[in-house]
């Protein structure tokens, strides 16, 4: 939260983070909250779309109805505070006693954490949720609690509703209920938890298929997001030998610093508590996301994607901190502690200062293209709706400007997009943005697929008889294509009024 007021105070807004190396969809997952109660007559539940699981953005709803949480980005970061101070708790309450309390402090003074709780990235949710559930995982396993097996499926399910990442380990604690409950005699458990289990993930398919008419459509998507790790994953799995330990051994020391050397010595300690093994595959099991490490996804050691596994990676290494109890001399142990806060905090030093450095350069980037976005929402003026596709990056325009989704028409308005898209002249659209035809050449398979050749962006480029009917009602601003958001667009606004067929839907004037 800290950094977040650093940021608002520094460059008003915390999407300043999407112009360095730390873009992560800031933006984005403000927007799509606001579309789903602030986009007008368009204003749907399947605006949560398909691309993330939408718990997150279900939870953001409330605060992202004020414009100026929306706009600043302190509706994500008032919300991911909460969550990841929270972890921190949980993580304290799993390792527990003095080693528990410094595994939990590093955690939260790492740069990822505190970018995190900063900002709307959708990560804390299905974390806080995940380790939640450790929690009870862990008592279940020593105690064989019902009560515990209960709350800890529960709030796993909630988690698969987040993030994916959390899906594999559902899996593993079936598997760990099965294991036990076999072996207990208690197979009704097995019965009456696995649905509870389960229903996160039947339901998010169920809901891609009533919703979307495909019950993958998040993964088949032109845009799957983390589902495509899946297919990396179980492309290495089926060849080991793809796999690049090396890249994923400097992923781990680039996460836990100092503090790797301790990731061995817990899991040897794990392994010699009494069903400790069982514990330590449940923490593991969100590693396997790991294996998709590498440029196939193009995020080579782009660790906000290994985010999610990071508290589990820290409770191994905190619980490695008890090799100290063999170490006779009190003042000798506290010395070693010290030391190992002391160096993770310099390393942690260095990557603020890298964090500084990115924010400088990106603050350039940033304000070039406010100066464009600027011009629009001047050209627009309150003045009916702009015509912008979420493929360009409207969501950015709508953040950063403070304009809200209902004065823009993007995919998030179907329908009415497709509708408008064939004749905006006869809508009240003041302003109307193109990419450029190179930048359309490379995009045209996700305007197709998303719209069916029924984009205005496909019809401009596609279609001459449309494209001369348009250009009699708009003009261009500029003579050449201008930046925004790193993608050349052309922008128009209309030269000439007509007689609207369509008042009913959109009136003559806007206000914000």
């Amino acid at each position: 939260m800290g950094i977040a007021l650093w940021l608002i105070a520094r460059y008003q807004t915390t999407v300043i983070l999407e112009f360095t190396k730390f873009a992560h969809d800031n933006s984005r997952h403000l927007y799509i909250p606001a579309t789903v109660v602030d986009n007008g007559k368009t204003s749907k539940f399947a605006n949560f779309g398909t691309v993330w699981p939408f718990l997150y953005h279900l939870t953001l709803v409330p605060l992202v109805i004020s414009n100026y949480l929306y706009r600043t980005g302190l509706a994500g970061s008032i919300l991911n505070s909460i969550f990841v101070a929270t972890t921190m708790v949980l993580m304290y309450k799993i390792v527990q006693g003095k080693y528990g309390l410094i595994a939990s402090l590093l955690f939260g003074v790492n740069i990822y954490s505190c970018i995190h709780a900063s900002s709307s990235y959708m990560i804390p949710l299905g974390q806080f949720l995940a380790v939640f559930s450790t929690f009870y995982v862990y008592d279940y396993i020593k105690t064989g609690s019902g009560k515990s097996l209960t709350k800890a499926v529960f709030l796993l399910m909630l988690s698969t509703l987040a993030r994916y990442e959390s899906w594999p380990m559902v899996f593993m604690l079936i598997g760990l209920v099965v294991y036990n409950e076999l072996k207990r005699g208690r197979s009704w458990r097995i019965l009456s938890h696995t649905p509870l289990a389960f229903f996160g993930i039947i339901g998010w398919i169920v809901y891609n298929w009533v919703i979307f008419g495909n019950p993958l459509e998040f993964i088949t998507h032109p845009s799957p997001g983390a589902s495509g790790y899946y297919f990396i994953v179980i492309s290495k799995i089926i060849k080991p030998w793809t796999i690049d330990f090396k890249d994923i051994g400097e992923i781990l020391i680039r996460i836990l610093g100092p503090f790797f050397v301790l990731l061995f010595s817990g899991i040897i300690d794990y392994l010699k508590e009494k069903e400790g093994w069982q514990f330590l595959l449940f923490l593991l099991s969100s590693s396997v996301l790991f294996l998709a490490e590498g440029p196939e996804l193009l995020i080579k050691d782009h660790l906000l994607y290994y985010y999610f596994s990071f508290p589990f990676l820290f409770i191994i290494a905190g619980r490695g901190l008890s090799f100290m109890e063999k170490i006779r001399y009190r003042n000798i142990r506290v010395f070693l502690a010290l030391l190992l806060i002391a160096l993770y905090s310099f390393y942690q030093i260095s990557e603020f200062s890298m964090l500084n450095n990115e924010l400088i350069e990106g603050s350039y980037k940033y304000y070039h293209n406010k100066h464009t976005s600027d011009e629009i929402k001047i050209r627009w003026g309150g003045e009916g709706y702009i015509l912008y596709s979420s493929i360009l990056g409207s969501y950015y325009f709508s953040v950063i400007e403070g304009v809200k989704p209902k004065y823009i028409l993007d995919e998030y308005d179907f329908p009415l997009y497709e509708r408008i898209s064939l004749s905006p002249w006869e809508y009240n659209v003041s302003v109307v943005v193109f990419p450029d035809r190179e930048t359309y050449t490379k995009l045209r398979e996700y305007f197709i697929k998303l719209s069916n050749k029924n984009c205005y962006v496909t019809l401009y480029y596609e279609n001459e008889s449309w494209r001369s009917e348009f250009l009699s009602y708009y003009k261009p601003i500029s003579n050449s294509p201008i930046k925004l958001y790193d993608v050349p667009v052309v922008i128009y606004v209309r030269s000439r009024s007509n007689s609207f067929k369509h008042l009913t839907q959109f009136p003559k004037t806007a206000k914000i």
